[in-house]
């Protein structure tokens, strides 16, 4: 019965960060609007990122309940730390993609503050 829990636990924590994929768009989006000079999009690229930083420590405090909860060992223990650097590592994605927005918005000269 625990391993099933388990194995619940460590599948949701898959499918959420396959959901992290919100990283790539954003990614892909600020490059386009930064080519495009499209500064509207600049400025919800900007909003979002505030959903990149809340998914990503709801991630990291899903992955570390099933550690302390579960006591998982060898593999599935691999896994979820391996899943606490990736989630990480996707939000400072997600920042550069804020970061391009910002540049587009300071060429318009609408970023005059640090957002």
């Amino acid at each position: 019965m625990p391993r099933k829990s388990l194995d619940h636990q460590l599948q949701l924590i898959r499918d959420d960060l396959y959901t992290y994929g919100m990283v790539e768009t954003a990614l892909a989006d600020s490059v386009t609007a930064l080519k495009d000079r499209d500064w509207e999009e600049s400025c919800v690229i900007q909003k979002n990122d505030v959903q990149i930083n809340t998914k990503r420590f709801e991630l990291e405090g899903q992955i570390i309940a099933v550690i302390g909860a579960e006591g998982p060992v060898s593999h599935d223990l691999r896994f979820l730390v391996s899943a606490l650097s990736i989630c990480t590592e996707l939000e400072r994605i997600g920042d550069y993609a804020k970061t391009i927005a910002r540049i587009n918005m300071m060429i318009e000269g609408l970023a005059s503050r640090r957002m």
